[in-house]
């Protein structure tokens, strides 16, 4: 997004007359809470992500390391 297009967005902000930002959310029915709108989570996904974010940790420490190791030492003036 260039300048140009955030100062249009923030002048259309201004003569809404709003500045807040605007959460989009699914309103409780009845008052109730735990309405989702037919948005669903799962927690043997979220779990899966979890779990495959640690992998990509673990990799990542491991290729660091082995780099590390490769690196010649820095030479002495």
């Amino acid at each position: 997004m260039s300048w140009d297009e955030w100062e249009q967005l923030k002048a259309d902000a201004a003569a809404r007359g709003t500045t807040e930002t605007r959460w989009n959310k699914v309103s409780p029915a009845g008052g109730k809470g735990g309405e989702t709108g037919g948005l669903k989570s799962d927690k043997k996904v979220w779990v899966r992500a979890g779990e495959d974010t640690k992998d990509l940790r673990d990799d990542l420490g491991e290729a660091l390391g082995k780099r590390a190791r490769r690196r010649p030492p820095p030479c002495a003036s």
